[in-house]
């Protein structure tokens, strides 16, 4: 977390899907990352939140300002989280 996210609190809760613990196949791969603010704003993109990611990869990412599409894709994962598929990184 602190090579990744050198800021101070608060830090983001990090969930990962532990399918991609097991070894494949089926293959498990979870590639979008997801942030919801306080419910009201959603940004996703496929961009790595590492130096790499952020500095030299060519990635896209979209800030979504509605409140229903936050909530709804809170509401995702909460259900993921809820049915045992993801779990939060603890560091």
């Amino acid at each position: 977390m602190t090579q990744n996210w050198p800021f101070e609190e608060p830090r983001p809760r990090i969930y990962y899907d532990k399918r991609a613990l097991t070894p494949g196949p089926p293959w498990c791969s979870l590639h979008a990352k997801c942030v919801v603010v306080d419910g009201a704003k959603a940004f996703v993109s496929s961009a790595n939140f590492t130096q790499r990611g952020q500095e030299r990869n060519i990635e896209v990412g979209v800030l979504i300002e509605d409140a229903s599409f936050a909530s709804y894709l809170a509401g995702q994962w909460l259900g993921l989280i809820e049915a045992g598929i993801v779990g939060e990184f603890v560091s």
